[in-house]
C-alpha cells in the first residue's frame, strides 16, 4: 500500500528515526501517546533519567560559559580601545553584550531541551524543560561574562573560567547514594559555592519536574527491575526518590529534607544570573583602562 511504501522509503533513507517520524505523521494516536506526560515509569529508568538530566545540565552550562569566554576574549582589544576613548562604559558593555548574545543562547537552549526531552521520552512538560534549560543558558552566559570581566586577557579568562565551572560541577551534582539524615553541616564556603553553581541549580530544577508525582511500576518481579545500588533501590514513587536525594518531602512521614521544586529552581537560577551580572559590572569597572595625565 501507499503507507507501507512510504514507511519502507523513510526507513531506507532515514533509518529507524525516519520510520518513527513516518509512523507519528500517519498515526495521530501514536503521536499523542508519545507526547503525553507519563505518570508511570520503571524503577530501572530512574537512575538513567537522573544521569541524563545531570549530563544535560552540565553540557548546557559548559556550552554557555565556553562560548561567552571565547567571544569576550576575541572582543577584548576592541572593547578596551572603545572604553579608553570613552565611547562606552562598563555597564553599557555588559548590557549590550547580554542583549546581543541572549537570543542565540535561548535558541540553542530550546533546541537542546526539545531534543533531549523528545529523544529520551522525559516526563517533564515542554514548558518546564524549555524554561529550565533557558534559565541555565542565561546563568552560564552571565557566569562567562563575570569571569571575562575579571580577567586581564582572553587567555587568562579561559584558564580561570574552566576550573571554576569544573568546581561548580563537582559541588553541584547530586550524590546518587542519597543524603544522610545525620550528616554534619557543610562548611560555609562550600555552601556558598553550591548556592552559586548553575549546574547544581539546573539539576535541582529539572529533577523535581521529572520525578515529582511519578509512580514506579515494578511489575510482577519487583526486585528484578529495581536499581542495583544506591538510594534508589526499592523506592516506590518519584517523590520518594526526590526525598532520598534530598530534594523533596518524605511522603510517608511528612518530613522535608530540601526545597527542591521547579519554581524554586527557576528563582535560584535567576538570582545566580543577577549575581553574575553584578560581578561582571564590578569587574569590568575595576579592570577599566587607566591613564596617567602628564603634568604641564
Amino acid at each position: 500500500t501507499r503507507h507501507a511504501l512510504a514507511a519502507r522509503t523513510a526507513s531506507a533513507h532515514g533509518g529507524p528515526l525516519g520510520a518513527l517520524l513516518h509512523r507519528l505523521r500517519s498515526d495521530p494516536a501514536a503521536h499523542r501517546a508519545l507526547l503525553q506526560r507519563q505518570t508511570t515509569i520503571t524503577p530501572a529508568s530512574v537512575a538513567d533519567r537522573i544521569t541524563l538530566i545531570s549530563f544535560g545540565a552540565i553540557s548546557m552550562a559548559f556550552a554557555g560559559v565556553s562560548k561567552t569566554l571565547t567571544l569576550v576574549g576575541a572582543e577584548s582589544a576592541v572593547v578596551s580601545h572603545e572604553r579608553a576613548l570613552g565611547l562606552c562604559g562598563s555597564l553599557e558593555y555588559i548590557l549590550s553584550k547580554l542583549a546581543a548574545e541572549l537570543p542565540f543562547d535561548l535558541a540553542i537552549s530550546l533546541v537542546f531541551a526539545e531534543t533531549l526531552r523528545s529523544a529520551a521520552s522525559l516526563r517533564m512538560s515542554r514548558l518546564e524543560a524549555d524554561f529550565a534549560f533557558a534559565a541555565v543558558a542565561v546563568a552560564s552566559s552571565t557566569l562567562g561574562l563575570a569571569v571575562g570581566a575579571l580577567s586581564s586577557s582572553s587567555e587568562s579568562a579561559l584558564v580561570v573560567g574552566v576550573p571554576i565551572l569544573v568546581l561548580f560541577t563537582i559541588t553541584g551534582v547530586i550524590n546518587p547514594s542519597g543524603e544522610r539524615a545525620d550528616a554534619p553541616p557543610k562548611p560555609a564556603m562550600l555552601r556558598l559555592v553550591q548556592a552559586l553553581s548553575p549546574v547544581g541549580a539546573a539539576i535541582r530544577t529539572l529533577l523535581p519536574a521529572e520525578l515529582s508525582g511519578a509512580h514506579l511500576d515494578r511489575g510482577a518481579l519487583s526486585l528484578r527491575h529495581a536499581p542495583r545500588l544506591g538510594a534508589l533501590a526499592l523506592v516506590k514513587s518519584g517523590d520518594e526518590v526526590l526525598f532520598r536525594l534530598g530534594l523533596g518531602p518524605d511522603v510517608q512521614k511528612g518530613r522535608r529534607k530540601g526545597s527542591g521544586t521547579w519554581s524554586a529552581g527557576i528563582v535560584r537560577l535567576a538570582l545566580i544570573s543577577v549575581v553574575n551580572l553584578a560581578v561582571a559590572a564590578l569587574g569590568s569597572y575595576a579592570t577599566r583602562p587607566r591613564f596617567v595625565e602628564p603634568r604641564p
